[in-house]
């Protein structure tokens, strides 16, 4: 299992804040913000990707399919 550091959470949760703030949509700020918050917390790209896949498993279909068409 992929650790990613409190910094890397705290990068995500900034990166994500300021791209809701400048009207990107809330679904894709959050996406970048998790991206960016795992690749500074110290996983590389196909972790920190299996970390967001692993994430979203909990969530239902018809939630996966409302953030994906960024509403």
């Amino acid at each position: 299992m992929v650790t990613v550091s409190a910094t890397g959470a705290l990068v995500a949760l900034i990166v994500a804040i300021i791209l809701i703030l400048r009207k990107v949509p809330p679904a894709y700020g959050m996406i970048a913000g998790a991206l960016a918050g795992g690749l500074v917390g110290g996983a590389d790209l196909v972790q920190t990707i299996a970390l967001m896949i692993g994430g979203a498993q909990g969530i239902t279909s018809a939630v996966l399919r409302i953030l994906g068409a960024g509403y």
